[in-house]
């Protein structure tokens, strides 16, 4: 889930900068690059919570 993370954050930063240059509207751009900024924090979720150490149970010691 690691590199699927990378490339959720690459991706909604693509979204976000092509909406930019791409749309000639306000709105259409403001959507656009929220959608890109939501993206890039799904993938920051997926790498963030592949650095939490995983609780190990009790029946594992």
């Amino acid at each position: 889930m690691k590199l699927a993370g990378f490339f959720l954050m690459l991706g909604g930063w693509v979204i976000a900068v092509s909406a930019i240059m791409l749309l000639h509207t306000v709105p259409a751009q403001t959507a656009f690059c929220l959608a890109g900024v939501a993206i890039e924090l799904t993938g920051f979720f997926f790498v963030a919570r592949e650095h939490i150490p995983k609780r190990r149970s009790k029946s594992d010691a």
